[in-house]
């Protein structure tokens, strides 16, 4: 039920949603073949699917591979607010 609660909450802030696609689930193969947990390769064929600029993540697993990713920028929320310059 806490579960159903957070993502009800994450949902009512989100600005875009993506359908599972076949192009997503390939680049979802990719990402795991290069050793990403499965759950993680999907959010990142998500976001770029989306076309975002960035993937923000404290994951070290994920910050190791960020050069892995050319089609999106991989970065941890502090090096982002520090890049921005915000």
């Amino acid at each position: 039920m806490e579960k159903r609660v957070e993502i009800q909450r994450w949902k009512e802030v989100a600005d875009s949603f993506v359908d599972e696609t076949e192009v997503i689930l390939l680049k979802m193969n990719k990402y795991t073949a290069i050793g990403l947990k499965p759950l993680d390769a999907l959010h990142i064929a998500c976001a770029v699917s989306l076309q975002c600029q960035y993937f923000l993540t404290v994951d070290k697993g994920i910050l190791k591979k960020a050069t892995e990713f050319p089609e999106i920028k991989v970065t941890n929320p502090v090096n982002f607010i520090i890049e921005r310059g915000n």
